[in-house]
């Protein structure tokens, strides 16, 4: 072999810098970031969405204790003597007491609460108590003899 001796053929250097693929860690990266984007678009959107909910029950807890409040009122007229607000409910007392041995009211008994629930749903019917009341539950207990 007679001649110049050539030198083995080498890739241009810019070459191995300039790869045709994305490297795979490279991939995961950006993968990575789209995910934690996507979490946090998330997390906001459900709290916002908390803090909503915690707004309307906040105003929905005022507006019942300002009906109750109410209420109160008016079961403090001196017609009603004997009822009393607690909390969210309404007691009657002895004006809604069933006698021993039996299961009914006597007739003062059923004219007070014929004059109590006529004034009592007027009360709820007006105005910012409207959409929080929409029934009442009477419980009643009575003795084991009745």
């Amino acid at each position: 072999m007679i001649g110049p001796k050539s030198a083995a053929r080498r890739p241009a250097r810019d070459q191995a810098e300039k790869p045709f693929w994305i490297s795979y860690s490279d991939l995961m990266t950006a993968l990575m970031v789209l995910f934690l984007i996507a979490m946090a678009v998330a997390l906001m959107a459900v709290t916002q969405g908390l803090q909503r909910l915690e707004a309307e029950k906040a105003a929905r807890e005022v507006a019942i204790a300002s009906c109750m409040a109410d209420v109160a009122v008016l079961a403090q007229k001196p017609e009603f003597a004997g009822v009393t607000v607690k909390d969210k409910s309404i007691e009657f007392g002895t004006q809604a007491e069933f006698d021993k041995k039996g299961y009914g009211l006597t007739p003062a008994q059923r004219n007070f609460l014929r004059r109590f629930v006529p004034q009592l749903l007027d009360t709820v019917r007006g105005g910012h108590c409207a959409p929080w009341f929409k029934r009442f539950v009477v419980e009643c207990f009575a003795s084991p003899e009745g």
